[in-house]
């Protein structure tokens, strides 16, 4: 495809959003999950939400939280594509076929993502506030005085 152009400024732009962000991002991550669990204590009323970060798809399956175990599923297909994906040049065929699968396989993980968060949201507002959450539809439902 050819776009964009390779120069110094898309290098740049590929070393900080693609390279360093999310490696900080994940390093910002394991700083808080470390200091919630050693230091405040705060994660060890749900021991699956810190053990995600080792193995996702076995803490959540044995905790029977099949959503997020078909997230980290999802996640684990996407970095195997990548793998198949950074072949480059020395597998141009497998290299294609990776970047194909990690395309269909972001926008899988991305939907699944949106789905999860609607339905967090949507669990977490009528467990506070009495509404009625069908089909996909959150309506505040009239208060009884």
């Amino acid at each position: 495809m050819g776009f964009p152009k390779r120069d110094a400024g898309v290098d740049f732009g590929t070393g900080i959003w693609g390279i360093w962000m999310p490696g900080f991002c994940q390093f910002l991550t394991g700083t808080y999950l470390f200091l919630g669990l050693t230091l405040f204590g705060t994660f060890t009323a749900s021991p699956p939400l810190y053990m995600a970060a080792v193995l996702g798809i076995i803490v959540f399956a044995k905790a029977k939280d099949y959503p997020v175990m078909g997230l980290f599923i999802g996640l684990a297909c996407v970095y195997l594509s990548d793998i198949l994906s950074s072949l480059g040049a020395s597998a141009p065929g497998p290299s294609r076929l990776g970047t194909r699968l990690m395309g269909f396989f972001h926008l899988g993980v991305g939907i699944w993502l949106m789905y999860l968060m609607f339905a967090t949201v949507c669990w977490t507002s009528c467990s506070s506030t009495p509404c009625i959450c069908e089909a996909g539809t959150v309506r505040l439902a009239p208060v009884r005085q």
